[in-house]
Parts: C-alpha cells; structure tokens; sequence
C-alpha cells in the first residue's frame, strides 16, 4: 500500500460507514488510485493451516472422506496457505481458481515452511478469523504419525515446492505426475475443470462474494464426483461496510450501485437460504451447516423491498460452514 492510498484510506475512515463505502465507490472509478481487492488471510500460514484442518475434521465428523485425492479451492487469495495444508495431507492435484491473480510466491514459499513445521510439531490450530472455530487439538485421529510420516517425507515436500513455483510462473507443471498445483484465473465457468474430475472443493469466506451464485453451484455439481463434497465458509455479514453487520439487507439498489463503484466485486447479499437452497438444486445433500448468530443487526421492517423474502433465521445468521454430498 502506497503513502498516497494510506492518506486515502485515513480520510475515508473518519466517516460513517455507508458514507465511506460510497466514498470508495465513486473512488474506484479512478484508475490505480486505490487497490479495492485487498490482501487476505490467506497470507497468515497459522490461519491456513488452522482453517484446512477445521474444513477436515468437521468433514470426517460427518462420515466424509477426509483424504481427497484431487482438491478445488475457490477464491484463495494472496497465498496457496489451505490448498498447501491439503497437500500436506495427502491431497496430490490442487487447483486454485481465483478472480484475479493475487497470489505472490515469496509469500506461498515461505507459508510452505511454516506449514510444514506446523504439522511436523502437531500445532493446535487457532481461532479461523471469519469462519468458526471447529476443533481445540490437532486431530492426531485422523493425521496419524503413519500418514504425516508419509505426506511429510522430504522428497514429496521438493515436489510441491516445485509444482508451487511452476503454478505461480504460470508454467503449471506437474513434477513427475506427483503433485499437481494448477493456477486458474480469471474464473471462467464450467469449462475450467472437467466434469466429476475433483474429489472436494473449498471455499473460506469467498462465497459472500460471487457475482453469479447459480453458475458457481451449477459448476460445483458437475465437477465433483457422485459421492464426493465441498466444504464453504461463508461470511453474510458486510464487514464494517454500514453500522451494523447486517444493513447491507436494508440498502436499496441505487445505493448498493453507488456503494461497489468500479470495485471487481463486492458482497452478493445473498443470505444462507440462498446457498442452501442452490445446493439443494444442484444435486448436493447437505451433511453440515454450523451457524453463527448475532441478534444486534437490523429488523424485518428495516428490510430493503427486495430482501422482504429473508426468513427470520437468514437476518440472524451471520456466518456458517455447510458441508454438502454430490448425489
């Protein structure tokens, strides 16, 4: 971040928050002047390491197999941090499917390090910022000292490196069809991946932030093999974008126009019904949904017209992991 966008960003901030977002929308529209789509998380190998572990131990809670083999992560972000942890795992072809390019690979050689301390020394995980937390422990059950002494052996570990450097230069090799890390960015539908090719997708508070929900599940269900599953972290709150976590809810359309601006994106507004139910529609059975709830949004009077549809357990609901099985 430049002086200049930190100046910005210090000026903006001393307004209220509907006020600043629509600042930032008619900013957008400046060429270069402020980089909207921000780093995340995904740069925090901690985070990464405890938020693949929380999507694992949740999955083999549910009687899922939590040793896919061919792994589709959607959205993530400045760093590879959860599909290296998945590698780590076991997991032997990693797709990263991105809007746009984020991923730096100082930052993903360097998360590669830590994540293989982390799992040489079975770190607990920590709170997953965004998402829920899910276990305490390292789930030594699962990720026995037989199955790290093997995904952890150093001849594999060269691979990935080699198959992280080869992702991020845009070669996409595979290193002697060991390990696979394959770089797709811009998203660009169904065509991407063949279909029932992947055994699990993923996605970590990036689903609040798709344009076109319907193609994105649509997708999902015909990539994932019968009897495979996906596993999202899905944020509904707006993070800090009105007063209150849930007002996105009660902006009319010519103000949420004004609020994204020229951004790449924005929040989609869609509550967890929406998601739910897009699953439901495209061939999934849902095996878990863990729902976090804050009472101190909005209300149903305050509702934009065209969110009037909202139950009232969509208004509370806040964050959620849900788990689904393709039929």
């Amino acid at each position: 971040m430049n002086s200049l966008e930190k100046q910005i960003r210090r000026l903006l901030s001393g307004l209220p928050p509907e006020l600043e977002t629509v600042a930032k929308g008619a900013i957008s529209y400046i060429p270069g002047i402020m980089r909207f789509s921000d780093v995340t998380h995904s740069s925090d190998a901690m985070y990464c390491y405890s938020t693949y572990l929380a999507h694992l131990n949740q999955a083999h809670k549910a009687g899922l197999n939590p040793f896919p083999r061919v792994i589709a992560e959607l959205g993530p972000g400045t760093s590879f941090g959860v599909g290296l942890a998945a590698l780590l795992c076991g997991c032997e072809v990693y797709y990263a499917i991105d809007e746009l390019p984020h991923a730096r690979l100082n930052i993903n050689l360097e998360a590669l390090d830590q994540l293989v301390d982390f799992f040489r020394h079975r770190k607990d995980p920590t709170e997953e910022r965004g998402t829920r937390k899910t276990l305490n422990r390292f789930p030594g059950h699962i990720l026995t000292d037989d199955i790290l002494s093997r995904t952890l052996d150093e001849s594999r570990i060269g691979w990935i490196r080699n198959a992280l450097t080869g992702s991020i230069e845009n070669n996409n090799v595979m290193d002697d069809g060991k390990i696979a890390i394959v770089y797709l960015h811009p998203f660009s539908g169904l065509s991407m991946l063949a279909p029932q090719s992947v055994d699990m997708i993923m996605s970590t508070v990036v689903l609040q932030v798709v344009e076109d929900l319907p193609e994105i599940y649509s997708c999902f269900g015909k990539w994932l093999k019968p009897g495979a599953w996906m596993s999202h972290f899905v944020d509904f709150s707006n993070y800090g974008m009105t007063r209150v976590w849930n007002g996105h809810w009660a902006c009319s359309r010519f103000l949420w126009r004004l609020m994204r601006g020229n951004r790449p994106y924005l929040h989609n507004r869609a509550p967890h019904s929406v998601h739910i139910d897009l699953m439901k529609r495209n061939g999934f059975d849902i095996v878990t949904d863990i729902r976090t709830f804050d009472n101190t949004g909005i209300r149903r009077h305050d509702l934009a017209p065209q969110f009037s549809y909202l139950s009232d357990e969509d208004l509370v609901t806040t964050r959620a992991l849900i788990q689904a099985v393709k039929r």
